[in-house]
C-alpha cells in the first residue's frame, strides 16, 4: 500500500506481481488502482478486473515464475528416482500432497493405508508430501511414529515431517526442482487445496482435489468456496471428492484416468 500510494503521489510507474492464485482474490492494495498489475492468466486477469475494479489497460497476462520449471525435464528417471523410495517403475504411485488448510490429512493418508490393505483399492504406493509450511496437517504430529506399509513421505521432507512444530512454526522454504521431479515420477496427485494440483495438470496428469468439507478445518472451511477454486473445480479435468464418503471411492475413478492414455493430452 505504501509503495502503491507514493509512486502514485510522485508519478512513479508502480508494477505490482501476483504470487499466488488467491492475489486477486483476497490480497490487494487498497489505497488506489494507480499501478500495473502482473497476473498468471486469463483467470486472474477476469479476477483483477471484477473484484479489485482494475482498469483492463493495466492489467497484464503474464504467467507464473514458480511454474517455469515445468518445461525442462528431470534428471534422472522415473525407475531411478521412484528406486530411492523402493517402488518399482510398473507399480501406480500417487502423490498425495497436503495443503495449508489445516486438514486432517493422517487420517486420509490412514484411509488410504486401509482400503489397500482391506482390497478395498488396487494395490497402490502413496507418497505423503505435506505442505512446505502445513505441519502436516491438523495434529500431524501423529505421522512421527506411526508405520506405513504402503505409504512412503517424500525424502525431502522427512526432517519436517519430523520437526517439533510447537518449538518450530516457521515456513520451509523447498526446491522448486524437488517438486518437479517428483511429479514426473508420479502417476497422479492427490491435494485438498494446493496450487500443486496445477502442477499437476501442467504435466499432464490426473488430479484428485479432496474436498473434506465434513471435518472441523476453520480455515479450510473458510477459503474452500472461494471464486478462484471453484472456477478451477468445474474443470472438467479436475475429479472431486466432497467428503470422507467420496475419497476412497473417487481413487478408483483416479486410477481409470491414469489407465486413460487420452487423459493427458485433454
Amino acid at each position: 500500500n505504501d509503495l502503491v500510494e507514493i509512486g502514485s503521489k510522485k508519478k512513479i510507474p508502480t508494477l505490482m506481481i501476483m504470487n499466488s492464485w488467491d492475489n486477486p482474490i483476497s490480497k490487494r492494495a487498497v489505497v488506489s488502482n494507480d499501478y500495473w498489475l502482473l497476473v498468471w492468466g486469463s483467470q486472474t486477469k477476469n479476477h483483477a478486473l471484477k473484484y479489485m475494479g482494475m482498469p483492463e489497460n493495466k492489467v497484464i497476462e503474464f504467467g507464473s515464475a514458480q511454474f517455469e520449471i515445468y518445461k525442462n525435464e528431470p534428471e534422472e528417471s522415473r525407475e531411478k528416482f521412484l528406486a530411492k523410495y523402493r517402488i518399482l517403475k510398473d507399480e501406480v504411485v500417487i502423490l498425495y500432497a497436503g495443503s495449508s488448510k489445516s486438514t486432517n490429512e493422517f487420517q486420509h493418508i490412514l484411509n488410504l493405508e486401509n482400503a489397500i490393505n482391506d482390497n478395498v483399492i488396487p494395490k497402490l504406493k502413496i507418497i505423503y508430501r505435506p505442505h512446505p509450511w502445513g505441519e502436516c496437517g491438523f495434529q500431524g504430529e501423529r505421522f512421527q511414529n506411526y508405520k506405513f506399509k504402503n505409504i512412503k513421505y517424500d525424502i525431502n521432507m522427512i526432517d519436517y515431517i519430523n520437526r517439533d512444530f510447537k518449538k518450530n512454526s516457521s515456513k520451509l522454504m523447498t526446491n522448486y526442482r524437488d517438486t518437479r521431479d517428483l511429479l514426473f515420477a508420479v502417476d497422479a496427485v492427490i491435494s485438498p487445496l494446493s496450487t500443486i494440483i496445477i502442477e499437476t495438470m501442467l504435466l499432464g496428469k490426473p488430479p484428485l482435489c479432496f474436498l473434506p468439507v465434513d471435518e472441523d478445518a476453520q480455515h479450510f472451511q473458510m477459503v474452500h468456496e472461494s471464486p478462484h477454486f471453484v472456477e478451477f473445480l468445474n474443470d472438467e479435468c479436475v475429479l472431486v471428492a466432497r467428503g470422507n464418503k467420496e475419497f476412497i471411492p473417487s481413487i478408483t475413478k483416479l486410477i481409470k484416468r491414469i489407465q486413460d492414455k487420452s487423459f493427458s493430452q485433454r
